[in-house]
């Protein structure tokens, strides 16, 4: 005969339900959003005309490519006045042969003074020339290193005015177009994500946030997607918040291949 719910004596039903019940209270379901791991407004640092915009919406790009460029015209000439002079080797090789023809007359005037045929005033202002030579060489080397550094500084001024990006993510927003003028740092030429990794924000009670620790092992499922993805917690904030009494914690997901989109829904069992 068929057991019923009915022919079970109280006690054995309540044994046999009560383990269910608790299992079903233990694990609630929490969902979030996924979001890119970084999303980066970018802008040169100095101001200017924007003369180049390198990528379109949508571009994958790499650490180091260029996006975007400002108009450099000006920078450019002085840099070719700054080369010019970084290369100029007149005044070095002017100022060598003076300073070994003075050191050649002191030289001469040593050895006449030997044999009596030279004055002591002739020798010391022969002296006194070759020193004001050696000085006048040392300036033109000096000048020689200033005009290298200026030529440095020119082309580093230069790199200012290109936009490169600081990681492998892609092109979500272009903000600007050639020609428009970029006022100051914090006006945004495009909007760059980093999709290879994601990020997964929950906000959970605190009894259940505080069985998580950094490290643990996680699986999301996101229901748009069909997926379950396997993830990381990166973080249990060591705060509550005390209006909702929630607990935020951040589980990073790998999104090889860009294989999983961000902004779905994603559900965690704790």
């Amino acid at each position: 005969m068929a057991t019923t719910p009915e022919s079970l004596p109280v006690r054995l039903w309540i044994l046999l339900v009560l383990p269910l019940v608790a299992s079903t209270a233990l694990c609630a379901e929490h969902e979030g959003f996924t979001e890119p791991f970084q999303t980066l407004q970018l802008t040169t640092v100095v101001p200017g005309q924007l003369a180049s915009l390198d990528v379109r919406e949508g571009d994958h790009v790499k650490i180091g490519q260029q996006l975007a460029a400002l108009d450099t015209a000006t920078l450019e000439a002085t840099l070719a006045i700054a080369k010019a002079k970084k290369n100029a080797q007149g005044a070095v090789s002017s100022a060598t042969a003076l300073f070994k023809l003075r050191q050649i007359r002191v030289t001469k005037l040593l050895a006449l003074q030997i044999e009596g045929h030279a004055r002591e005033d002739e020798i010391e202002r022969a002296l006194a020339d070759q020193e004001v030579a050696k000085a006048n060489l040392v300036i033109a080397k000096e000048e020689v290193t200033v005009n290298r550094l200026e030529y440095e500084r020119v082309k580093q001024q230069i790199e200012l005015h290109y936009l490169r990006s600081p990681i492998n993510g892609v092109v979500v927003e272009l903000h600007k177009e050639v020609a428009e003028i970029v006022q100051k740092s914090e006006d945004p030429i495009l909007t760059l994500v980093q999709l290879d990794r994601l990020r997964l924000t929950l906000h959970l009670p605190t009894p259940e946030a505080l069985s998580l620790h950094q490290g643990d092992i996680v699986q999301p499922h996101c229901p748009e997607l069909d997926a379950t993805v396997e993830g990381v917690i990166e973080l249990v904030s060591p705060l509550t918040n005390a209006d909702s009494g929630t607990v935020r914690v951040k589980i990073l997901l790998d999104n090889p291949n860009d294989r999983y989109r961000s902004g779905v829904r994603c559900t965690v069992l704790f």
